[in-house]
């Protein structure tokens, strides 16, 4: 399959949802309210896409089941280029005067497009969607009622994010989540890194924090608004003396305070000692390893323009407990057999793989309360290699017969001692 062919088939597969919309006068009208509108009818220019999505879905069905011939896939690549210029073309299309008043059809083509594209990505690539979602690549914001429109979540892909990401990404975080500032968007962010870590399949869950947990993140302890925070359970176990070995981490936010901005807190816990990897799916594991000493809790916090900070727990007698220890979690996606791991594309074309990929974070912390927060990502193994198909002309006159690649291993690490 050529690069051309692929992005065919996700954009054919991301339209196709029309097929169902347009169907029926209730199948539309969900979708509309999905996107804002009150629409009881079809419009006649929008019924008359039928023929083409009809087309469409012919030529993936054309494809599922002969996905070797390139005939099948120019078919499918007419398809969706038809689909896309009629939607596009809208826009110059007659309207009902109620729906011309509204902007309907000058809104429409873009906004339909958003709403398949982010849609595919959530339903088929939860884990591409909530990356993408971080560095505000894909926009979802609530849109209130008005005069216009009924109040719905706006869908969004803002590309230009994806190179802004890619030059700075913590400028990208800050403007998306208003980090930096009095309005840090706390709730959006420990939502999506919920969702991302549920794509993973990783045992998180929302938790309400207990009083203790409250009071060492600066709460007030008698507060009638509840306190929730991302809770990941990792372990939960004896070991060969049957002493028992829990370990987990929550993650929270930390309201402004003497002077300091609302920031992030992490607050890992760990009874005795931990040297397990665990297999959360299909190559991907879990590496938890350290040990710890605490009675009551620990806290490192993060506050933009402020160093990081570690609160430690009271004893239960009014005076700061002893902390000590170390704790580090690796998420690591890996084949055993060291085979590669094809991300996208396909295993004899264009394609991005590697051969792992790895998120790993950690804390060392004293007796003196000195403590070192680190955070590590690694790809290890990447290739990027671009091949013409038989459907790529162009490309096969400006590429070598075997194509072109290049080797990608990356290490990106940020340390609280270190720097970057």
């Amino acid at each position: 399959m050529s690069t051309v062919h692929e992005i065919a088939k996700i954009l054919g597969e991301s339209l196709l949802p029309l097929k169902k919309a347009t169907s029926s006068t209730n199948a539309f009208r969900a979708l509309m309210l999905e996107m804002g509108w009150r629409i009881e009818e079809i419009p006649a220019p929008i019924a008359d896409l039928s023929a083409r999505i009809t087309q469409l879905e012919e030529s993936l069905a054309a494809i599922s089941g002969d996905g070797e011939d390139a005939g099948l896939y120019e078919d499918l690549v007419t398809a969706v280029i038809e689909l896309i210029d009629a939607i596009g073309d809208l826009k110059n299309e007659p309207f009902d005067p109620t729906l011309e008043a509204l902007g309907f059809p000058a809104r429409i083509s873009e906004r339909l497009v958003n709403y398949l594209l982010v849609e595919y990505l959530r339903t088929h690539h939860s884990r591409v969607n909530y990356l993408l979602e971080i560095f505000g690549v894909v926009e979802i914001s609530y849109e209130g009622e008005t005069e216009e429109a009924s109040a719905h979540k706006k869908r969004e892909l803002v590309w230009k994010k994806f190179a802004d990401a890619l030059q700075d990404p913590g400028r990208v975080f800050q403007l998306v989540f208003d980090w930096g500032s009095e309005e840090f968007q706390d709730e959006f962010l420990l939502q999506i890194l919920l969702d991302l870590a549920l794509s993973l399949r990783l045992p998180a869950y929302l938790e309400e924090l207990d009083e203790s947990l409250r009071e060492l993140l600066g709460e007030a302890a008698d507060s009638d608004e509840p306190k929730f925070a991302i809770h990941l359970p990792i372990l939960n176990t004896t070991d060969d003396d049957d002493v028992e070995i829990k370990a987990g981490v929550h993650l929270a936010t930390v309201p402004a305070a003497g002077g300091g901005l609302p920031g992030l807190a992490i607050l890992p816990y760990l009874t005795g000692e931990a040297g397990e990897s665990l297999e959360l799916a299909d190559n991907l594991y879990l590496t938890v390893e350290g040990s710890f000493s605490f009675a009551d809790g620990v806290a490192i916090t993060l506050r933009p323009g402020s160093p990081v900070e570690t609160v430690q727990g009271s004893s239960g007698s009014g005076s700061v407990a002893s902390v000590s220890g170390e704790l580090s979690l690796e998420i690591r996606n890996e084949d055993t057999e060291g085979d590669p791991i094809l991300l996208i594309g396909a295993d004899d074309g264009s394609r991005f793989e590697y051969k792992a990929l790895s998120l790993r974070g950690g804390l060392s912390l004293d007796s003196a309360g000195n403590a070192d927060l680190y955070l590590e990502t690694a790809l290890e193994g990447g290739l990027l290699a671009v091949k013409a198909g038989s459907g790529d002309g162009f490309l096969q006159k400006v590429i070598p017969a075997d194509g072109i690649s290049t080797n990608v291993d990356l290490t990106v690490g940020l340390s609280k001692n270190n720097g970057f």
